[in-house]
């Protein structure tokens, strides 16, 4: 599981998801990123821009869950 610290707490990112598609400059197709359901069933997770970004699940393959 990975754990990312923001401020003074951490946020863990327990779902290994593979992006299905290239996105802009966000989203690499084939790579596989660390995610966690951000609530509204969308993935959140740090992208190649480097910011934590949410992202709809049909554009990731579900690769592994904790």
């Amino acid at each position: 599981m990975i754990m990312a610290e923001t401020g003074s707490s951490e946020i863990e990112y327990p779902i290994k998801v593979k992006s299905l598609v290239k996105y802009g400059i966000s989203l690499i197709e084939g790579k596989i990123y660390n995610a966690r359901d951000c609530g509204v069933g969308w993935f959140a997770l740090f992208d190649e821009v480097g910011g934590e970004y949410a992202y709809p699940p049909e554009l990731f393959e579900v690769i592994d869950q904790h």
